[in-house]
This record gives C-alpha cells, structure tokens and sequence, in this order.
C-alpha cells in the first residue's frame, strides 16, 4: 500500500504539508486536544472552549479526528453537526471524535456548525473533511444562521476494495467515547461515561466478510449517580437493516426498533460483507438519558460507496 503519511492539507489560500503520525488513541477523558486548526470559543456565559481537527495514519486507515477541549469552570453540552463529537463535555476535560477513512480524500478546510452550552449557542469552527462528508456539509452550509466558506475536493487515491481488504486485515480499531447524563436537566449530578472499541477484521473463514464487534461499558463520572436504567441507545434512522436477523444487536441495541437499554457493559459482534466499492462511514448512536438525547457514538462500519 502506497505510503501516504504526506498529507496535502489546504488551509484558506495556503496549502501546507504536514507529516502527521499517529500518536495516541482518542480519548473523552483528556485535559488537552490534539491537532491543528486550533480555535478559542465561548462566551459571557462561563463557557471557554477550543476546538482543533488532525488527519493521521493508524494500522492502513487514515483517521479524520476533530476535538473540543473544555477550559472552563463548568459543564457544557456540545455536538458538532457533521464531524462530531456530540457530547456533554465535563470541565477540564477534552472529547475527541475520531472517524477512521479508508482513502485520503480531502475537501478543503471546512467551518462547521456546531451547537454548544445550555442554550445551545450556535458557532463555527474549521475541520478537515473527507470526501465522503460532501451531502453533510452542503445541509450543513444552507444553515442560514452560520456563515459559509467555498469548499472544494480532491482526487480519488485508489480501489477502494483491496485497499479495505488490506486494512481489515491488519484489523480496524477504533475507540469512541462520550459523556450523558441519565437527567439533562442534572448532568453533573448524573453523567455517565461510555466508552467502547469497535474492531473491524476479516473474516478467515469466508474473506468476502468482515467481522464487526462493538464493545460497550458504562461507569459513572467521577462522583455522579446516573440511573443507567435511563440510558437508551439507538442507532441513526435507515440503518436498522444492518442488524435485522442478528439476535444480539436485536435484543441490545434494537429493542423496539426506536431504542433499548443501554448495558453497562457488553460486547457485540456480527458478520457483515464487504461491500463491493467500500468506504468507512460512522453510523450515529444516539445515547438518550431520559427523554433527551445527549450525546452519541460515531460507530464506523463499511459502507456501499454511493
């Protein structure tokens, strides 16, 4: 596979070369963001946030990871519409979103919407986008209540088929995290950390597969009691198909086929096929405390290029 660590990187009317490696896993229970395109937000509310975005190579994939680190004295809400992460933020923490990518496929820098604290404060700040971002970010900039930047795209690198193949078989890893509370309306008093790991391999018995495995644990944050009998998880609408006939994901993660309990810890796995021109999209779980959904996990899978 093509050594593509040199990545082209286009940042307003410049265009910079970076040699990025990868050097920690993410994390939503970090002081400081990694990356570039650092950002300084907040406002007259208490809320002082930063937000950065970096593309990394990690085990044949390429990780387009955007973050947001919280400087503040208090809680915030947070939720980055086409990147991520969405997340309750504690203070002094920082939550990464990383999204791993089969192709380096770039679209220039984009200033993303995202909403933030109790109000939910509308705001932009700029990421790295992948090719495969384009439909999220022309919904994203008809928001007529942030502004737009021109964007622009880049070549494809390759067959994306051998260049899944390959990765699965090193294996894909990739660990995502998030904060919710089981009371919005309480988050300090119930936050819930909920960390899982997502692996994608080959499957050796039939290589026209791979083999998904999702695993999930749930603790409280530091002093916080949340009712985990309150936490639900769902996955976005259209992809249900995904786990029609898998008797775990049915009982676990369908439930009702809108949502279901959230264990406090479990691990699922699945055989999917590879699709014929793949790509790796993030699926959205929303994680709903209540009745409000707070946060969500961006689980990749590999996906039919459309």
């Amino acid at each position: 596979m093509r050594n593509l660590s040199l990545l082209r990187m286009s940042i307003t009317a410049s265009v910079v070369y970076l040699s990025m490696i990868c050097v920690a896993d993410a994390d939503c229970n970090i002081r400081k963001c990694e990356g570039v395109l650092r950002e300084p937000h907040g406002d007259t509310q208490g809320y002082s946030f930063a937000t950065t975005s970096r593309i990394y190579l990690k085990a044949n994939v390429y990780v387009y990871e955007t973050c947001v680190e919280n400087q503040a004295s208090r809680d915030m809400e947070f939720n980055w519409f086409v990147p991520g992460p969405h997340t309750f933020v504690p203070a002094g923490i920082a939550c990464s979103n990383p999204r791993p990518m089969l192709t380096h496929e770039d679209l220039a820098t984009h200033k993303g919407c995202f909403l933030y604290g109790n109000n939910w404060t509308r705001d932009r700040a700029q990421f790295f986008p992948h090719k495969s971002d384009q439909l999220k970010i022309d919904a994203d900039k008809s928001d007529s209540t942030c502004n737009n930047i021109p964007q622009s795209t880049n070549a494809n690198l390759g067959s994306e088929r051998d260049i899944a193949i390959a990765a699965l078989k090193e294996g894909i890893v990739t660990d995502i995290d998030a904060f919710v509370p089981s009371n919005a309306k309480q988050p300090g008093e119930t936050m819930a950390y909920v960390k899982a790991r997502v692996s994608l391999d080959l499957d050796l018995k039939d290589p026209t597969k791979y083999i998904h495995t999702i695993s999930i644990q749930s603790e409280a944050y530091k002093n916080a009691k949340p009712d985990f009998e309150d936490l639900k998880i769902k996955p976005e609408k259209g992809y249900l198909q995904l786990y029609e006939g898998k008797e775990q994901f049915s009982k676990y993660i369908l439930g009702d086929k809108a949502s279901a309990r959230l264990p406090r810890e479990i691990t699922l796995s699945t055989e999917l096929p590879i699709p014929k021109s793949p790509q790796l999209q993030s699926v959205r779980f929303e994680l709903t405390g209540g009745d409000q959904t707070s946060a969500t996990l961006f689980v990749p899978y590999l996906m039919e290029k459309q």
